[in-house]
């Protein structure tokens, strides 16, 4: 006995629907997947800036209070130490890190200007944009707690970039390294609004 035959016109309508399959697997996997791909990538993209945008608008927003708050500290005499010149407004400075990083428990290794005074560019609203490197010792709780403190500090100090290093030996304590941004009143002169 041998195999039973198919019959002869059957055989082109099955070999164009393998080959229909075949097509549709190989446009799917080439084209639709990769533009769903493309699709997911792009929206994860738009989240993360429609919640830059967010932050931006929260930060536009609340512009007219802190410039409200700078006009009554020195209507009270509180903005005295902008008034100084750069030079004697630094070791104030300094200081106020080093406290930020005590309450911290952030141990400080090195705290030191990037650059001169004599070398230093007025940046927005007038004031010198002073780098001030900062290396130390601390963990990732620590670390959170001394850029939180140097977001709420009444100086104007922002964090330009930072990293960690971990270390293998001591997995609690992490060398990490900022550079700090801190704007400086230029010496003596009253700022306009």
């Amino acid at each position: 006995m041998g195999l039973p035959r198919l019959p002869r016109g059957r055989p082109k309508p099955i070999l164009f629907g393998i080959a229909g399959l075949i097509g549709l697997a190989l446009w799917a996997s080439f084209f639709l997947l990769p533009q769903q791909r493309g699709i997911g990538e792009r929206g994860s993209q738009i989240r993360e800036l429609k919640e830059k945008l967010g932050r931006a608008r929260k930060d536009l927003a609340a512009l007219p209070a802190v410039r409200a708050d700078l006009a009554r500290m020195e209507a009270q005499g509180e903005g005295q130490a902008l008034l100084q010149p750069a030079e004697e407004q630094l070791p104030d400075l300094l200081d106020s890190i080093s406290k930020m990083a005590r309450g911290a428990q952030v141990r400080l290794l090195v705290v030191k200007p990037k650059e001169g005074l004599s070398s230093l560019t007025a940046g927005p609203g007038g004031f010198l944009e002073l780098p001030i490197q900062v290396e130390a010792l601390a963990g990732y709780h620590q670390i959170g707690v001394f850029l939180d403190s140097l977001e709420r500090s009444e100086r104007l100090i922002g964090v330009r970039e930072f990293e960690i290093r971990g270390d293998s030996r001591d997995p609690w304590h992490h060398r990490v390294i900022f550079l700090l941004q801190a704007y400086l009143a230029p010496g003596g002169a009253k700022r306009s609004e």
